[in-house]
């Protein structure tokens, strides 16, 4: 993950692109950038960003309701759109980070929207990233409020966030799911995102 990847020169990341998978041809380049990417994603530079656009739409849907079923499946397709699969598959997908408010702050401590918003992101393509604390359901408001001390005593108890993100884990694991397709529509109000 290369923090504020936006802030250094194309040229560099191209050098530094060469000289990491001369090193490691597996080693997957992640750029943070919160804008359009694609300058960034020509295979030359970067294998993927921080999904911050997934983000918002999660927000604009489960937050702030600014999209409805139809607005959101639209918007998840729209993202797919901008990219290769090859990209898509390598895009680093979270609901929060240590730079934003904690989606569980976001939906009103909703657990049931946090845990739609990470069944989005595991099913979508890309990589799920959850962030500390979000299996404990962690709360916080924008940095640093969203960086609190871990709670330890938290890490063995068990909740549904924690159970779901277990579940989601090992399904994701699974060789069908990484190769199976993938689809996204609405019915009757809600999203549905489909991997077969």
């Amino acid at each position: 993950r290369l923090d504020v990847s936006d802030e250094v020169s194309h040229t560099f990341w191209r050098e530094f692109r060469k000289e990491i998978k001369k090193l490691d041809e597996n080693c997957i380049l992640i750029g943070e950038n919160w804008h359009n990417a694609n300058v960034y994603l020509r295979g030359d530079q970067f294998d993927g960003i921080m999904n911050y656009a997934l983000t918002k739409a999660c927000l604009d849907f489960f937050a702030f309701c600014t999209l409805d079923a139809k607005g959101f499946a639209d918007k998840l397709g729209e993202l797919l759109m901008r990219n290769s699969d090859t990209v898509n598959s390598m895009m680093l997908n979270l609901i929060d980070s240590h730079d934003t408010h904690r989606f569980l702050t976001r939906v009103g401590g909703d657990t049931d929207k946090l845990k739609s918003a990470l069944a989005v992101i595991f099913f979508y393509p890309g990589i799920p990233c959850i962030y500390y604390g979000t299996e404990n359901e962690m709360l916080g408001g924008y940095d640093p409020d969203s960086r609190r001390t871990f709670d330890w005593s938290l890490e063995s108890a068990e909740n549904g966030t924690k159970s779901l993100i277990k579940a989601l884990c090992a399904m994701k694991q699974d060789e069908d799911f990484k190769s199976g397709d993938f689809r996204i529509f609405h019915e009757n109000g809600l999203v549905i995102l489909e991997r077969k």
